[in-house]
């Protein structure tokens, strides 16, 4: 596989998760980039469907699970979650990190469970 095959399915997943997408949106995608650059060998190349891109996804989270961990280690950190107020059968519960990586606070969403999760806490 050429290296900017590689690097333009990391991009395209990058930007799924970036903007929420759901990963089955590859199946077309994938498609309309060769019928849209029909010259460009990467994207004649490009055979990412949904279970590749589930790969990707999955690698880049452990990395960014990875720098976000190393960031905290030394630092002071808080970590938050609260019930949502949602009218329907489950409650949410969202669990927020806080940290300063050196520059600015910095706010990640960890987790959105429908189980409180400090319940062993109790």
């Amino acid at each position: 596989m050429l290296p900017e095959v590689k690097k333009a399915g990391t991009l395209f997943a990058a930007f799924l998760v970036e903007h929420n997408l759901l990963l089955a949106i590859v199946d077309r995608a994938v498609p309309l980039l060769k019928e849209m650059f029909p010259d460009s060998p990467t994207a004649k190349e490009n055979k990412c469907r949904p279970t590749k891109t589930r790969q990707i996804v999955s690698s880049l989270a452990s990395e960014a699970k990875e720098k976000t961990v190393g960031m905290v280690q030394n630092r002071p950190f808080s970590l938050s979650t609260d019930a949502s107020n949602n009218k329907g059968s489950e409650q949410l519960y969202p669990i927020i990190l806080r940290y300063h990586n050196g520059t600015e606070v910095v706010t990640e969403v960890l987790n959105i469970t429908t189980d409180y999760p400090f319940r062993q806490l109790h």
